[in-house]
């Protein structure tokens, strides 16, 4: 399907990447993080130009040091802020901005420059984890600051974050907390680990757990009631990943255990518009692409990465999956370790696997 596809040793285990630049950049920007480390993991930004097999493709435009795994990563274009939930439990905000070099210029063909990657203050956790909840296990970023987070021991967040100083401190008291004035942060408790979130719209908002649900939320009333809670008929499979269209928010795209891929119309009362079993490995991640949503990506922990075309369901703003939908393999055959993570952009996408590769591929319109 990709008319070009690169491969990068980068010497750790890719746990998540982030498309770190606005989705129709020709030269994009990508974030990747590491998991099992040790005590101290990495997260980069990675700049890729034109040809992605160049020599010196992708360059390393900054790196940064974190305690924890990387669980989570989520950029935010609005003020190019990077998100980052840890296996520590904090979620910390990261500034991206761009260094000024010698000679450089504003023109298009000005080439990638390297960034400042700096963490905005100490990291936070919710104020009701004295009993800790582990990892952040899930992380969506809406409108610049506002966020949902949930942890593996199923404590959900949902608040808008702002960088503070205390009365009378110091820049280097900074801490990410929960916005002064804009009302307090809602907190919830699902029965289990938090495996995916994602905002519907301003006012609503979904989640997938290890129990196989999907919650929806209505962020009016908070997050003390799920409003309400789908699932697949038959013997439960654990959801490890959610995503709405970015078109008709009322499509949702989950992934389970045993390549278990589903689309949902949150219009409809209670079971997915369509199933498909891709492969034995649980699906990592799905995505739409940005520009044209029909198409739905897939990643499992089989090394796989599909791209799929959905069909239309006979209107009314709807779409599903064929019994046998024509499966298009991004990766090269002898990918076989889990694909991690992956992003997309308008004509670009990059994915993170166990085996501490990097690929970027060109061409990802079908």
């Amino acid at each position: 399907m990709a008319s070009k596809v690169a491969a990068k040793f980068v010497s750790y285990r890719v746990s998540q990447v982030a498309l770190a630049s606005h989705y129709t950049d020709k030269e994009p920007v990508v974030a990747a993080g590491s998991w099992d480390e040790g005590p101290s993991n990495r997260i980069q930004l990675l700049g890729y130009g034109p040809k992605l097999d160049a020599e010196g493709s992708p360059r390393l435009l900054a790196v940064h040091r974190c305690h924890g795994d990387v669980m989570c990563l989520r950029f935010d274009p609005i003020y190019q802020n990077l998100f980052v939930g840890l296996g520590t439990g904090e979620l910390v905000a990261m500034a991206t901005t761009a260094e000024e070099e010698p000679g450089s210029n504003n023109g298009s063909g000005e080439r990638q420059r390297p960034r400042l990657l700096r963490q905005l203050g100490q990291g936070w956790r919710p104020s009701t984890d004295s009993f800790g909840s582990g990892a952040v296990s899930a992380l969506a970023i809406r409108d610049g600051w506002h966020a949902l987070a949930g942890w593996e021991s199923g404590r959900l967040v949902c608040c808008s974050l702002a960088v503070e100083v205390p009365d009378g401190g110091c820049s280097d008291a900074a801490t990410l907390r929960p916005a002064s004035g804009c009302g307090r942060e809602s907190v919830g408790l699902d029965s289990c680990c938090v495996t995916g979130a994602d905002f519907i719209d301003q006012n609503a908002a979904c989640t997938v757990n290890s129990m196989g649900q999907l919650k929806l939320w209505d962020l009016r009333t908070g997050l003390g009631q799920y409003d309400k809670v789908l699932t697949v008929a038959g013997d439960p499979k654990a959801m490890h990943c959610a995503r709405r269209h970015p078109a008709q928010p009322h499509l949702v795209a989950t992934g389970a255990s045993g390549g278990c891929l589903c689309l949902w119309d949150l219009r409809q009362e209670k079971f997915p518009v369509s199933i498909v079993e891709l492969d034995d490995g649980h699906v990592t991640q799905v995505e739409f692409h940005p520009v044209q949503g029909d198409l739905l990506f897939v990643s499992t922990m089989a090394g796989q990465l599909y791209a799929i075309r959905l069909s239309d369901s006979g209107g009314g703003g709807s779409a599903a999956l064929t019994d046998n939908p024509h499966l298009t393999a991004v990766l090269p055959a002898s990918q076989k370790l889990p694909v991690n993570s992956f992003c997309l952009g308008e004509d670009f996408l990059c994915a993170g696997t166990e085996d501490e590769l990097l690929y970027a591929a060109a061409g990802v319109c079908l």
